[in-house]
């Protein structure tokens, strides 16, 4: 694996076989033992039980930390937008997409925007420059995203929606200015 990036004083970059951690040491332990280097099969024994789901771009789960009463994170695979997700949904190339938006991520949390944290990014690397991706988040309880937020706003009336929905797309242009 190629590295492009600087690893964060308080994070760590595990590589085991095909697979690349950069993982933030505060969790290490919880994620280690929850089965982080098969982010795969992880997810895959998290969508097959009845632990809490979310949609995105694929499905996404929220599993529990036991370690951590009352935390939980979000693990969610990786999966291209746009015309290219017709040719490769969840397979990249080149680069390290997941480790590259860790550290982003970490500099918006920095920032104090309010966002969900990644705690840990993962590349399984398939073959030659092709890998997988994976992503790790706290989750922030009673938050949604857009999309799920936009879709619970059907029984209001229109000027309610146009309201609620100016007031957040607001607030994340806010967002991206102070960020800029």
């Amino acid at each position: 694996m190629e590295q492009s990036y600087t690893i964060p004083a308080n994070c760590s970059l595990i590589v085991d076989g095909r697979i690349s951690v950069l993982i933030n040491n505060t969790y290490k332990p919880q994620l280690l033992k929850l089965g982080i280097l098969t982010p795969r099969q992880l997810i895959t024994r998290s969508l097959a039980s009845d632990h809490k789901r979310f949609s995105g771009r694929g499905p996404l789960s929220s599993l529990p930390l036991e370690e951590k009463p009352g935390m939980r994170i979000v693990a969610k695979q990786c999966m291209r937008g746009g015309l290219i997700r017709y040719f490769s949904n969840d397979v990249f190339c080149g680069g390290n997409r997941p480790f590259e938006e860790m550290l982003s991520n970490r500099a918006i949390v920095e920032r104090g925007i309010k966002t969900a944290e990644i705690i840990a990014a993962v590349k399984e690397k398939l073959w030659g420059p092709f890998y997988k991706a994976y992503l790790f988040s706290v989750e922030i309880p009673g938050c949604a995203d857009l999309a799920t937020y936009f879709n619970g706003l059907k029984d209001m009336t229109p000027e309610q929606r146009y309201r609620a929905k100016k007031t957040a797309f607001e607030a994340v242009a806010d967002a991206f200015t102070f960020l800029h």
